[in-house]
C-alpha cells in the first residue's frame, strides 16, 4: 500500500485526532514559535490537514495548503474561506506532480508532522527541494526517537519517528543546509509512553491534551532556557542550497 492509500484509509482517525489539536492552542502555538523568525511571505503548508498550523500563517502575502487527504482540503476550505490569500490544493508530496507549485515562488516550506507519514521520504524531500526558491526555507518539524513508536504512531500512519542523524542525513541528500536541529517537548515522552506502550491507545483523550495544553506555557518557557537532550519532537531549520 502506498503512501496515499494508508493515509486516506485512516483519514477518519486523522481527522478527530486534527479535531482534537485544534482545541490545544497553547500547543500549536509553541510549535509556530520555532518557525516564526524564519518564514517568508510566500509559504507552503504541506500536510496541512485541518489547519491548525496554517491559521498561523494567514498574515503572509501568500499561502499554499497541501494535504493527500481530501476531507482535510475540504474542511480547511470551509475554515478559511475569508481568506483570499489562501489557496488550497490536494496533492500528495511524494508525486511528481507537486512540483509544479515552484510557478507559485515559494519562499518557506513549514511541515509539521507530516513527513513520517510518506513512505519515501527521501523523496518527499527532494520534492520540496524543487519547490523552493535558492535560499528558500525548509521548516520541519517531525516525531523523534525510534524507541517511541507505538499504538499511536501505528493507528496514525507512521512509517518511522526520526533522530537528528537520520533527518540530517535526509535533509542533506536533498539539498538543504541545516542551520538548526534541535528536540523538543521532553515532557511529552512520558504522555507518549502511556498512552502509545502502556495503554496501547489508538488516541490522546480529550482530557489529556486539556491537561497538557494547560502545562505548556510552562515546559515552553523551561525549554526556551535549557534545550532538552531529547523530546517527543525534532525540528529542523534548513535552507535550499
Amino acid at each position: 500500500m502506498n503512501s496515499t492509500s494508508a493515509i486516506k484509509k485512516s483519514a477518519g482517525l486523522s481527522l478527530e485526532i486534527q479535531s482534537r489539536l485544534s482545541e490545544v492552542d497553547r500547543y500549536n502555538a509553541w510549535l509556530f514559535a520555532q518557525f516564526r523568525p524564519y518564514i517568508g511571505n510566500r509559504v507552503l503548508d504541506v500536510g496541512c490537514a485541518i489547519g491548525n498550523i496554517t491559521q498561523y500563517l494567514l498574515d503572509r502575502e501568500f499561502v499554499c495548503a497541501i494535504d493527500v487527504v481530501e476531507e482535510f482540503t475540504t474542511e480547511i476550505r470551509k475554515r478559511f474561506a475569508d481568506k483570499p490569500n489562501l489557496k488550497v490544493a490536494l496533492f500528495d508530496i511524494a508525486d511528481p506532480n507537486v512540483t509544479s507549485l515552484a510557478s507559485e515562488v515559494i519562499d518557506t516550506i513549514v511541515s509539521v508532522n507530516v513527513l513520517e507519514h510518506v513512505q519515501d521520504d527521501s523523496v518527499a524531500l527532494d520534492n520540496m527541494n524543487r519547490i523552493l526558491v535558492p535560499g528558500g526555507k525548509l521548516l520541519l518539524l517531525v516525531p523523534a526517537l525510534q524507541f517511541l513508536y507505538g499504538t499511536m504512531d501505528a493507528a496514525d500512519n507512521h512509517y518511522r519517528r526520526y533522530n537528528k542523524r537520520v533527518l540530517m542525513q535526509r535533509v542533506d541528500a536533498a539539498g538543504f543546509t541545516v542551520a538548526r536541529m534541535y528536540y523538543m517537548n521532553l515532557v511529552g515522552i512520558a504522555g507518549w509512553i502511556l498512552n502509545g506502550k502502556i495503554l496501547r491507545t489508538d488516541i490522546v483523550s480529550t482530557s489529556h491534551f486539556s491537561l497538557y495544553n494547560k502545562l505548556v506555557p510552562i515546559i515552553a518557557k523551561l525549554e526556551s532556557c535549557i534545550h532538552p537532550p531529547v523530546g517527543l519532537s525534532l525540528v529542523c531549520i534548513a535552507t535550499k542550497r
